[in-house]
């Protein structure tokens, strides 16, 4: 019975692994990166990585606002330009059908 405790608590660890902030400084590179093109490849990639912290609702947080930064900063000159949004909504639709 303990094993099988210390097994559970094991696949939790693994379930609920959080993103770091190197991996998040990536994520908002490749998202940077995106330009004004919605390339289905870069489009995947991003939703691909995301998936790997799915089970962290904190992680999820820290995804969606760099997403979320991308297209209402109006701050940042080029990154949060009107023509580039369409490809961060295109990201932001992947991750919610998958």
């Amino acid at each position: 019975m303990a094993q099988d405790d210390n097994n559970d608590m094991m696949e939790e660890e693994e379930e609920e692994e959080e993103i770091d902030e190197e991996q998040v400084e990536d994520y908002c590179e490749m998202l940077d990166k995106l330009g004004n093109f919605p390339e289905k490849v870069a489009i995947n990639s991003l939703s691909m990585a995301a998936e790997d912290f799915d089970s962290s609702p904190k992680s999820a947080a820290v995804i969606f606002n760099c997403i979320r930064s991308r297209l209402v900063d109006c701050t940042s000159a080029g990154i949060s330009s009107p023509d580039r949004k369409l490809p961060l909504v295109y990201v932001l639709d992947s991750l919610l059908k998958n």
